[in-house]
């Protein structure tokens, strides 16, 4: 008979662990817990959870993604087929600019607006709506045109010598060969 009890004893204990209704402590025996107990249970781990969550933001690092930056940025080259270049100055670069993007793009193409942050012997840095840096890239390297030169006509086009969504992408590029001749 006290085998059986047991038995039953064992069967009742893993019907109500299984329903949530007994916790054990250690090596001491099954007991029923009250509503009550659960809930000092459940805030005590809240609580628990929460200060580790502090101490845990406390050390973390924000790091945050820039995903759509609203300019594009490219480097150009003035490149002509007379060694004597002509001066490239803003007004240049901007006719040119404007000539290159109205031909391949048409009305369209002139309204797509430009900044131009610096011109340096033939170099050309300049800023554009990220959406509109492909068009602008492949309009300005496509084009080619004359220009009344010292000799004759001299034919000067754009080479895409960077792009990039970030201005410190093109401007190392330029510098990257410095850097490595010692």
């Amino acid at each position: 008979m006290a085998a059986l009890a047991a038995d039953n004893h064992e069967m009742v204990a893993s019907v109500q662990e299984a329903a949530g209704l007994v916790t054990e402590v250690g090596d001491a025996p099954a007991t029923k817990t009250s509503k009550n107990a659960k809930r000092k249970s459940r805030s005590k781990k809240r609580a628990a959870a929460g200060k580790a969550a502090e101490d845990e933001e406390e050390a973390r690092t924000t790091i945050r993604t820039i995903r759509n930056p609203p300019w594009g940025y490219l480097l150009l080259e003035l490149t002509t087929t007379e060694t004597k270049a002509p001066p490239l100055d803003l007004i240049v670069a901007r006719t040119s600019l404007t000539a290159a993007l109205t031909r391949f793009l048409g009305l369209t193409g002139s309204a797509i607006p430009i900044d131009i942050l610096k011109v340096e012997a033939r170099d050309c840095w300049i800023r554009v709506p990220r959406e509109d840096m492909n068009a602008v890239a492949a309009a300005a390297g496509g084009w080619v045109d004359e220009i009344a030169g010292t000799v004759g006509d001299v034919q000067v086009g754009w080479r895409v010598k960077g792009r990039g969504t970030f201005l410190s992408e093109i401007v190392a590029h330029g510098h990257e060969t410095a850097i490595w001749a010692g």
